[in-house]
C-alpha cells in the first residue's frame, strides 16, 4: 500500500469526519422529530434513513433524504405523494450519491472522478452535465427540483439541499 502524503491523509480524515457528522445530524433530526411528535423520547430510535413503507418494503430497501424516499430495490424515487418510474441506473447512483452527501457542496471534479474517473470517454464533463440534467428531471417528476442546487465559482459545485421547504 503506497504511503499517503500529509495532504491526502488530511483529505481522507476530513471526508471520514464529514460522513460521521452527517450521520449524527440525521440522528439528531430523528430525535427532534420524535420529541416534537410527543412520542416517548427514550423509545428506541430507528436507524437514520431507514424506514418501513407500505407494500412490504423492508428497512434496508429504503433510503430517506429529507422529503425524498429512495427505493433501493425498485430504483424509484417518492416525494409529495408522487413516485417516479424506475430511474436509469447511472442517474439512480448519482441520486444516491447526492443523498448520501446531503446538504454538502460537492465539486464537479469530485463527481467526475467518482463516476467517470476510470472510463475512457471523450468529455467526462459533458457526460456529467447530461447526467445532472437528467437527475433534475427525475426530481421534477416528484416536485423536488428545487432541492438540487448548483453554484458556479471557479469550478461548479452541486448539492442536494434536504433543508428546503416544500
Amino acid at each position: 500500500m503506497p504511503k499517503l502524503s500529509e495532504s491526502e491523509r488530511l483529505q481522507r480524515a476530513v471526508r471520514d469526519n464529514a460522513a460521521a457528522v452527517r450521520q449524527l445530524t440525521r440522528t439528531i433530526r430523528l430525535l427532534v422529530e420524535k420529541l416534537e411528535s410527543g412520542s416517548n423520547f427514550f423509545a428506541q430510535v430507528p436507524p437514520p434513513f431507514k424506514v418501513s413503507v407500505a407494500g412490504g418494503v423492508s428497512r434496508d430497501d429504503v433510503f430517506v433524504a429529507g422529503p425524498l424516499i429512495i427505493d433501493l430495490k425498485q430504483y424509484t424515487l417518492e416525494a409529495n405523494g408522487k413516485t417516479t418510474l424506475p430511474v436509469p441506473s447511472q442517474i439512480f447512483r448519482l441520486l444516491c450519491f447526492f443523498a448520501e452527501h446531503a446538504d454538502i457542496w460537492v465539486r464537479a471534479d469530485e463527481i467526475q472522478k467518482e463516476f467517470w474517473g476510470g472510463l475512457n470517454i471523450n468529455d467526462p464533463s459533458q457526460s456529467m452535465r447530461s447526467a445532472i440534467h437528467k437527475l433534475k428531471q427525475v426530481l421534477a417528476e416528484v416536485g423536488c427540483e428545487h432541492m438540487f442546487e448548483s453554484v458556479q465559482k471557479r469550478t461548479a459545485s452541486y448539492r442536494l439541499n434536504t433543508n428546503t421547504k416544500m
